[in-house]
């Protein structure tokens, strides 16, 4: 099982300016040697002033589906961006662990 800090999150603004605001970019990475699907994000009080497609981040209660739940390979990163004037407190709160996988020796 993967525990929940092994999906490491890394924000960047991009130096672009959608509708006036900043655009931030956001990478989610698998840092487990397990496979991650139906990953959520903590994401109560989120606003884009750029729509974010809900197949990338759909909103579900408090929290947000990232990439419709898809999986997440060890070692790959899930990319979205979104704008605002500051960055958003992304968390990770749940995953589901797949398949994993022999470390690299």
């Amino acid at each position: 099982m993967c525990p929940l800090n092994s999906l490491q999150i890394v924000q960047r603004n991009t130096g672009q300016v959608v509708a006036g605001k900043p655009l931030w970019r956001v990478e989610v990475i698998n840092n487990c040697i397990c496979d991650q699907s139906q990953i959520m994000l903590s994401c109560n009080g989120f606003q884009s002033f750029e729509g974010v497609d809900p197949l990338i981040l759909k909103k579900i209660g408090d929290n947000c589906l990232l990439y419709n739940g898809h999986l997440l390979s060890p070692r790959n990163i899930d990319v979205f961006a979104y704008a605002s004037d500051s960055s958003f407190p992304f968390v990770p709160v749940s995953s589901v662990t797949g398949t994993c996988h022999q470390k690299d020796i």
